[in-house]
């Protein structure tokens, strides 16, 4: 028969018997913790915190990768922030596009072509730009003199549309992009310069809206939207596609409105009189066009970036990524440069600037 006396069941316990199960027993040795055990807070520790018995490049190393994982962490989040600026809101996306009912046409245009080696392309891009809508407006393609195949297309070009395309030759040594626009703008007619590619497929009413962004925003400078289109070529051919989407859709907007901004290299419209003051583009620069937005943009002029989805230029992006890879270090350095240029001269062009005599 078992007792119910208290104190026989803690004589029980106390020589080792089964106690109840719902009687605590309390450790042999450590310090007792209620419910908790015997506690074993080891003497290193502090604030209750354990450490691992890590060495010192165990340390060094993982707190490194804990540093790079926060860092790009950050880089990530701010380029998305940045890819997305223009879906921020209704009128940011409404604000970033090209107007519904332009105005009526108040400038006139240069648009240069420059190409090498381009003779299968640039006869068609001539022939579709020559089909503007716009009531005032030059073609100049740039040639070079080595260059004779390219140089008879656009010449066929020239003598199809005898009124409105020029055939400049360009007999620099070496040869590159910057150069060939520079030489053409010296017998640019227009109030406004623009830029396009020889492969660029342009939409015919492209410098109508660019004219009427001109008036409505007082710019300077207009980017307008570039679009790659063979985008089931490779993953690569992709990759370009989106990511030229989401750069000419929105983040170009982000750059323009904070006064700090990388242009394009085609489908970019800059007034003749920034032009003249900035003495054209640089021609020791591979990224030009990069180059140049940054240093106006600097100084201070007004730059507006207008992307439609109906009106963007339409062109191929390159097949091997090896050809892509190598612009990226050339438009860092290009803006690094131009930063150091326009801090040394920010002082705006003047309204009444000259126009150099023209050819």
């Amino acid at each position: 028969m078992t007792s119910t006396d208290p104190n026989q069941a803690t004589s029980f316990a106390a020589a080792g018997d089964p106690a109840p199960l719902l009687t605590p027993q309390a450790p042999q040795n450590g310090t007792f913790v209620p419910n908790r055990g015997v506690s074993t807070t080891d003497a290193g520790s502090a604030f209750g915190l354990h450490f691992p018995a890590w060495s010192l490049a165990e340390w060094v190393g993982y707190s490194a990768l804990v540093i790079v994982s926060i860092l790009l962490t950050a880089v990530a989040v701010s380029t998305l922030w940045w890819m997305l600026h223009a879906w921020r809101s209704k009128d940011n996306l409404k604000g970033t596009s090209f107007s519904d009912t332009p105005l009526a046409a108040r400038h006139t245009f240069t648009l240069l072509v420059p190409g090498r080696h381009e003779e299968e392309v640039m006869g068609q891009t001539l022939d579709r730009l020559a089909l503007q809508d716009h009531p005032d407006f030059e073609i100049i393609a740039i040639v070079g003199h080595d260059d004779p195949g390219t140089e008879k297309v656009a010449r066929d070009a020239a003598a199809r549309h005898p009124d409105l395309i020029r055939v400049v030759v360009d007999d620099s040594v070496p040869k590159n992009k910057p150069k060939a626009l520079n030489l053409a703008l010296q017998t640019a007619k227009g109030e406004i310069v623009g830029v396009f590619d020889a492969e660029d497929e342009v939409h015919p009413r492209l410098l109508t809206l660019v004219d009427s962004k001109f008036s409505e925003t007082n710019a300077d400078v207009v980017q307008g939207g570039v679009q790659l289109m063979n985008f089931q070529s490779s993953w690569w051919s992709l990759r370009n596609v989106l990511e030229y989407y989401f750069w000419f859709r929105s983040r170009l907007h982000f750059h323009a409105k904070s006064k700090f901004i990388p242009l394009g290299g085609n489908t970019v419209f800059v007034t003749k009189r920034w032009l003249d003051w900035s003495e054209g583009w640089d021609a020791g620069c591979l990224a030009e066009d990069c180059e140049l937005g940054v240093r106006l943009s600097s100084a201070g002029a007004n730059v507006v970036v207008a992307y439609s989805p109906e009106v963007v230029t339409r062109e191929e992006t390159p097949a091997r990524s090896r050809r892509c890879s190598s612009s990226a270090p050339a438009g860092t350095r290009a803006s690094c440069r131009s930063s150091a240029r326009a801090s040394g001269s920010s002082s705006r062009p003047s309204s009444s600037a000259s126009t150099p005599a023209t050819c």
